[in-house]
């Protein structure tokens, strides 16, 4: 099973079925890929830091309806946002995703970094649901739907 859910900038497919055990996340945007491996203890700081990923670690459970997934072990060359947040290789992030109505889900981010961070802070997306769209080729520099819209985007 799997559903197409966007922002105004990209698409992400959630799967649940194959592998067994695991969420894979598929991003339109620079194809990225983003595994959550489910009901299985996060490893520790130690047992992550020799093999840093952009997306990090991802490790999840349910409570009741919602997706708990914890992440560590993000690389030094990741940002928290797009204006260039930085983090520490202590970074951990807890996400709770959960429906809000039959065609939303709200991911609430928590971002604990105490190397950088003064005191934890969170983040909140909401997803779509849209059957009208699917995964397309993306290529930097050619027009896309997910920035048509952005004013001042130069196209070639």
């Amino acid at each position: 099973a799997y559903e197409i859910v966007s922002r105004d900038w990209s698409s992400d497919v959630c799967s649940s079925d194959l592998p067994p055990g695991q969420i894979t996340m598929v991003y339109e945007l620079n194809h990225q890929i983003r595994t959550v491996a489910m009901d299985k203890p996060t490893p520790t700081y130690e047992d992550l830091i020799a093999f840093p990923f952009y997306n990090g670690h991802s490790y999840g459970h349910f409570e009741g309806d919602t997706l708990v997934v914890e992440t560590r072990g993000f690389n030094e060359k990741t940002f928290l946002d797009a204006t260039g947040a930085p983090h520490t290789d202590m970074l951990l992030t807890t996400e709770r995703i959960r429906k809000i109505s039959a065609n939303q889900l709200e991911d609430i981010v928590t971002i604990h970094d105490p190397d950088y961070y003064t005191r934890d802070f969170q983040v909140r997306f909401t997803y779509n649901l849209r059957n009208n769209i699917r995964l397309e080729d993306y290529v930097c520099g050619e027009k896309h739907r997910d920035i048509s819209n952005i004013p001042g985007v130069r196209r070639p």
